[in-house]
């Protein structure tokens, strides 16, 4: 269902959202995400994972996906 939803709204995986984003480190990645979205780091990086999402066990939705999770932790660290 979830696969089908992405399809209805042109949303899925059609290729690589940054060219090596294997070799990339956190920082680099995050620079490359801000690059494309020209949003904060956080926004930018989390576009990157919706803009793969559909096969959550694709490895490159994974790369996007922890590193997001890793961004918000950050951002939120001292108030929970």
């Amino acid at each position: 269902m979830f696969a089908e939803w992405n399809e209805d709204f042109g949303v899925g995986n059609h290729g690589s959202i940054v060219e090596g984003w294997q070799i990339l480190d956190d920082g680099e990645a995050i620079r490359a995400a801000v690059e494309k979205h020209g949003k904060d780091a956080t926004t930018s990086v989390a576009y990157c994972g919706l803009e793969v999402a559909g096969n959550l066990e694709d490895a490159e939705y994974r790369f996007w996906f922890d590193l997001f999770l890793r961004l918000s932790k950050r951002d939120h660290v001292g108030w929970a």
